[in-house]
C-alpha cells in the first residue's frame, strides 16, 4: 500500500506540477495577449492623436488660407476704393472748374449786359436830348414864325 501511496502521490505531485505549468502558460499567454492589446490599445491612440493632429493643422492651414483670402480681397477693396475716389475727385475738380468757368462768364455777361445798358443808356439819352434840342429848336422856329407872323 504503500507503494500504491507514494505511486498516487507521485502521481498527484506530476498533475500538481503539470497543471501549474499549464496555469503559468495560460498566465503568460494571457499576460502576452494583454501586453499585445495593452500596445494595440497604444498605437491606436497615438494614430488617432496623429490623426487629430493632422485635421487640426489643416484646420489652422484653411483658416490662414481663408485669412490671406481675406486679406488679399480687403486690399483689392482699398486699391478699388482708392481710384474710384481718386476718379471722383477729378470728377469734382472738373465739375468744380466748369462752374467757376460758368460763373466767369456770368460775371463777364453782366459786365457786358451793363455796359450794353450803360450805352443804351447813353444812346437813349442822347436820343431824348437830341430830342428835346429839336422840339426846342423847333419851338424856337415856330416861335420865331408866331413873330413873324404877327
Amino acid at each position: 500500500m504503500n507503494k500504491e501511496r507514494a505511486a498516487q502521490l507521485a502521481e498527484k505531485e506530476a498533475r500538481r506540477q503539470e497543471e501549474n505549468y499549464y496555469e503559468e502558460q495560460l498566465a503568460k499567454t494571457l499576460q502576452d495577449e494583454w501586453n499585445r492589446a495593452q500596445e494595440l490599445e497604444r498605437e491606436q491612440e497615438r494614430l488617432k492623436w496623429e490623426s487629430s493632429k493632422m485635421y487640426q493643422q489643416q484646420l489652422e492651414y484653411q483658416l490662414a488660407e481663408q485669412e490671406e483670402a481675406k486679406r488679399k480681397a480687403y486690399e483689392d477693396f482699398l486699391r478699388e476704393k482708392l481710384l474710384i475716389d481718386e476718379i471722383v475727385r477729378k470728377i469734382f475738380d472738373e465739375d468744380l472748374r466748369e462752374a467757376e468757368d460758368r460763373l466767369k462768364e456770368t460775371k463777364t455777361d453782366t459786365r457786358i449786359h451793363r455796359r450794353v445798358q450803360e450805352s443804351s443808356g447813353d444812346v437813349e439819352r442822347k436820343r431824348t436830348l437830341a430830342t428835346c434840342r429839336r422840339e426846342q429848336k423847333n419851338s424856337g422856329i415856330c416861335q420865331a414864325a408866331a413873330d413873324t407872323r404877327k
